[in-house]
């Protein structure tokens, strides 16, 4: 199990964007977290499988952090 840190602008859908992403290689979120501050959102997730999850938040041009 691995938890991944997304950071993104707090704005409207940035949060759909990602989860579509996932949602297009059948990623299941296990875990989900978020906190704003200073305009950004740290997502915190943990996807099923680890390799998709990696590989689609990549796809979706997000910083992802251990």
């Amino acid at each position: 199990m691995r938890e991944f840190r997304v950071t993104m602008t707090n704005r409207p859908g940035e949060l759909a964007r990602v989860a579509m992403s996932l949602s297009r290689q059948g990623v299941s979120i296990k875990a989900l977290a978020a906190t704003t501050g200073g305009g950004h959102v740290a997502l915190h997730l943990i996807g099923h499988d680890v390799e998709s999850t990696r590989s689609e938040i990549g796809r979706a041009s997000c910083r992802e952090r251990v």
